[in-house]
């Protein structure tokens, strides 16, 4: 594929994004992988469980399975994939302290049993998975809850960005355990 493709683009967005979290990851305290963030928020191990179940989602959508239940209305999952998201991926920013869909939302009893290695070793191998499947002529597209149906490429685009806004969210809890 030529390094300049439409599809190269997508790729390398999506690799520097998952190196993006994987660093931040390899930061997190051993004695803070477990903690809660914060009240009300998860541990750093559940919150990488989270995003190992976004790219697991997007691998089960891809291959045809039925997309996330909408948790707004048709018009404004229309209007929000047509024009928010857009913005949102030429930004690279994803507001702050939306509710995670139920389809993507960690175990936690199952999050308590990750360790940093294991969880990295998942999630490169599932964001990997994910990122080929997407990438198929014959993908699916993919419903979003906010967002509606998405093409399969946008679909990966949206979990580059999910996984970028994660990234930030432990790098900056990683900057407030060590200060």
């Amino acid at each position: 594929m030529p390094r300049g493709s439409a599809l190269g683009i997508v790729l390398r967005e999506h690799d520097g994004a998952l190196v993006e979290f994987i660093d931040a990851v390899r930061g997190i305290r051993s004695i803070h992988w477990q903690q809660p963030m914060g009240p009300g928020r998860w541990s750093p191990a559940a919150l990488t469980l989270h995003v190992i179940r976004a790219y697991e989602f997007g691998i089960t959508s891809a291959r045809g399975s039925k997309g996330m239940a909408l948790r707004v209305p048709p018009v404004a999952a229309w209007v929000s994939g047509r024009f928010m998201l857009p913005v949102l991926l030429a930004f690279k920013r994803f507001p702050q302290g939306a509710d995670a869909p139920p389809e993507v939302l960690p175990d936690l009893t199952e999050a308590e049993l990750l360790s940093p290695e294991g969880a990295i070793a998942r999630l490169e191998d599932t964001a990997r998975r994910a990122a080929e499947a997407l990438c198929q002529p014959s993908a699916s597209a993919v419903v979003h809850a906010y967002f509606g149906s998405l093409p399969a490429r946008q679909a990966l685009r949206l979990l580059s960005a999910h996984t970028r806004h994660h990234a930030r969210g432990l790098r900056l809890h990683l900057s407030a355990t060590v200060a």
